[in-house]
């Protein structure tokens, strides 16, 4: 024990000598089981971090080779609620490995300070922690000791810390551990299977651990509580849990349940993966608190002005963007609601078709540089006035005007915030309001959903930011409009259209990573890039600040049907339904899964309803022929696609698969000229080359399908992230090398997409 407390004494000295060329060791922080932690000055980057620094006797036992091998794999975790791993090395005898120093407080910390946190706050911390984990459990890393010392604080948004380390050390030091006396884990948060040594651990120990975090932030203490660690352990293994109701009654009963389900002894009675133990933590609660569910309905324009509408309805998407910052409401999208201006609807009616319990409706009135905003918070069921107020103030207090609704509205519906919801809901977005005022503009000209609305929009944001440069919600709407022109318009070419996106999309995540447009419209670049990993990691970002976007959930399930993760697409597109009832898009597209899955019947069920509300949709006509082909009903195709390529003015990729169906039906002739017209667009854009061969492929010339798919990828085509999918056909080319090399450069291999979905 002596030779271990001096070689502990000297290891300051002996430290700051070691990594004097790179750090500047300051001071300890702390130590662990594990490592002592230093506060350093990296002093190329000129930035604090924290280095640690594992225990002589842990160092000895394992090596320098083994560990510094095995935590690369944790310096590849790149998530947004996973603190990263900047260096690691070996000097002079130590082992260490540097992360940010996060000036902040610690999960611990702050139980220590209030001892049981609101549930709101709680469950908004579990939530992040398990997206943090089911990331890294979809790259084969297990963290195997969630604690509340390793989930750190930066500004409310939590961070896991030391990932990977614990598994780095497991597998680098493997039997030898046990010589040194030490214990991977935490006893008051070890799952059953860790406490009895096992060495296989999988992501469900990772997510009972979490189950015991989220059980102290609610009850106040742990699960199992004892004199000494042997029995906490002990008690992992042996006893049941008390309810976590029991003690904080405040706690729903889907909460409760998620929490005892995590905290399973045997691991396959708990969550198979922590993203769906995330999930049970909310939408269980929605089904038992779906009163708590808003729509907001267009604010009339009562200025003497009419062309002051796009102030007004502005003033509407605003709101619905600060209300649904508030986790515990479900709210309805825009594209639904501005359905409802000047109906003669009932509010009991309206809140039936969108299936909210509770309306808010008003109006707004801008005179110079005032504005009057009146606004009433009503039961849609009984026609009750819940809440009700009337905002007369100056122009520049527009957004506090806003604010103070959402905030009314979570009193009035009795839903608690979280300090990061109620900081993002008060946060001021500009100072400047004529780059608001131009902001709105281009809103409103964005969701036109036109080519001319589009470049519109573009300009008006430009104007916006040329105005106020750090506006990030202007840059999150330039972001989204580019990504809208590359996948669905030509306001921009598409490769332009998307550069210009993700620039600026990052520029709006500098400036606010709170914003979940921009991570959507980064997502989809990433996804347009075949990045699949970081496109998964945007969208679920986007979809954590604000459950209720049903953009980002619909894009999110565009990325998963290219990874052929069918049932979680399917999840998805559910989801964007709901948040966008009356949207013939998202009617349209829940069809695609049901589509792959090859339930004929489902998807034929959605595409007629999406028609049953736009008749005129070329989309949903173009999706029930694909269906009838999937199924061998060619007849019945050829003329719903000869109706969707009249309706889209002949766009390529419906044209296409007309070509396809008449090849497929023997109509060789008509193929051909379908080739032809699709071969001469595409010398002018490369992107079509993708169903230049598709057409090519149906008459079954394989080499020149498979030409043209190539040169699809040399034009990084937007439409060939669906090349993994069923749909597209390729049958005769499917198993071809040519075809598997292109899918493996796409990321889309066989393990590359097990990795993705899982």
């Amino acid at each position: 024990m002596a030779v271990i407390l001096t070689r502990m004494a000297e290891v300051p000295e002996r430290l700051k000598a070691a990594v004097a060329d790179r750090y500047r060791i300051e001071r300890e922080l702390g130590a662990g089981g594990m490592a002592t932690v230093y506060l350093a000055e990296d002093l190329k980057h000129h930035r604090k971090v924290a280095v640690k620094v594992l225990r002589p006797e842990l160092a000895a036992a394992i090596g320098p080779e083994r560990f510094l091998r095995e935590i690369e794999i944790a310096a590849g975790l790149t998530h947004p609620h996973i603190l990263p791993l900047h260096d690691s090395g070996e000097v002079d005898g130590f082992l260490f490995y540097v992360m940010p120093y996060v000036e902040g407080e610690s999960l611990r910390d702050r139980l220590v300070h209030e001892k049981q946190l609101a549930v709101d706050g709680a469950i908004e911390i579990t939530e992040a922690v398990a997206r943090a984990l089911d990331y890294a459990h979809r790259q084969g890393v297990i963290h195997r000791d969630i604690k509340p010392e390793n989930i750190l604080l930066l500004d409310g948004v939590p961070l896991v810390a030391d990932f990977g380390i614990a598994v780095a050390v497991s597998t680098a030091g493997g039997a030898r551990l046990t010589e040194t006396g030490l214990s991977l884990g935490t006893p008051a948060y070890m799952s059953p299977e860790q406490v009895a040594g096992e060495r296989d651990l999988d992501g469900r120990s990772d997510i009972y651990a979490l189950g015991c975090v989220t059980y102290e932030m609610l009850a106040g203490d742990p699960p199992f509580v004892a004199s000494h660690a042997q029995a906490v352990m002990a008690k992992h293994v042996t006893d049941a849990p008390p309810p976590v109701a029991t003690t904080r009654p405040s706690v729903s009963a889907a909460v409760a349940v998620a929490i005892a389900k995590a905290l399973s002894k045997v691991p396959a009675d708990r969550y198979a993966t922590a993203g769906e133990f995330a999930a049970a933590l909310f939408a269980p609660a929605e089904i038992v608190a779906e009163k708590k569910s808003i729509a907001v309905l267009p604010f009339a324009n009562m200025s003497a002005d009419p062309e002051n509408e796009y102030f007004s309805d502005g003033i509407t998407e605003d709101l619905i963007a600060q209300i649904s910052k508030i986790r515990g409401l479900k709210v309805i999208s825009r594209t639904s609601t501005m359905r409802y201006k000047s109906t003669g609807q009932t509010l009991r009616q309206i809140g039936e078709e969108l299936g909210v319990s509770t309306i808010l409706e008003g109006s707004v009135r801008r005179a110079g540089n005032r504005v009057r905003v009146v606004a009433q918070l009503i039961d849609a069921h009984t026609d009750e006035h819940l809440w009700t107020e009337t905002y007369d103030r100056e122009l520049t207090d527009v957004f506090a005007i806003q604010s103070d609704v959402a905030l009314e509205v979570a009193t009035a519906l009795e839903t608690a915030l979280s300090p990061a919801e109620r900081g993002r809901v008060e946060k001021r977005p500009t100072a400047n309001m004529e780059a608001y005022d131009l902001c709105l503009l281009g809103r409103h000209q964005a969701n036109r959903r036109t080519d001319e609305g589009l470049r519109r929009a573009i300009k008006y944001f430009e104007r916006a930011l040329e105005k106020d440069p750090n506006y990030a919600v202007a840059l999150a709407g330039l972001a989204d409009a580019y990504v809208l022109s590359a996948i669905g318009y030509q306001a921009v070419p598409p490769p332009d259209a998307m550069r210009r996106a993700k620039k600026a999309a990052l520029q709006a995540i500098e400036l606010e990573d709170t914003l979940p447009e921009a991570h959507a419209s980064l997502g989809y670049q990433y996804l347009m890039e075949w990045d699949w990993s970081r496109a998964r990691q945007e969208f679920e970002r986007a979809i954590a600040l604000n459950p209720s976007y049903a953009q980002a959930h619909q894009w999110y399930h565009h990325c998963l049907v290219g990874l052929s993760d069918l049932h979680a697409a399917l999840e998805e597109a559910t989801r964007a339904r709901e948040l966008d009832p009356l949207s013939v898009l998202l009617t349209n597209e829940l069809g695609w899964p049901y589509l792959y899955l090859g339930q004929f019947q489902r998807a034929r069920e959605q595409f007629l309803k999406a028609l049953e509300m736009d008749p005129e949709f070329a989309m949903a006509h173009f999706n029930l022929a694909n269906t009838y082909e999937c199924e061998g009903r060619y007849d019945e195709a050829i003329p719903v696609y000869e109706k969707a390529v009249e309706l889209s003015g002949r766009m390529p990729f419906i044209t296409a698969f007309l070509g396809g169906a008449y090849a497929r039906l023997n109509r060789v002739d008509e193929a051909r000229a379908i080739w032809r017209e699709l071969f001469e667009k595409a010398q002018k854009d490369p992107n079509l080359q993708m169903w230049v061969a598709h057409v090519h492929e149906a008459l079954g010339e394989t080499e020149k399908a498979l030409e043209c798919l190539e040169q699809a990828y040399e034009a990084r085509s937007p439409f060939l992230q669906l090349i993994g999918s069923e749909w597209l056909r390729f049958e005769s080319v499917r198993d071809h090398p040519r075809f598997t090399a292109l899918r493996d450069k796409m990321g889309l291999s066989g393990d590359a997409v097990l990795s993705q979905s899982r």
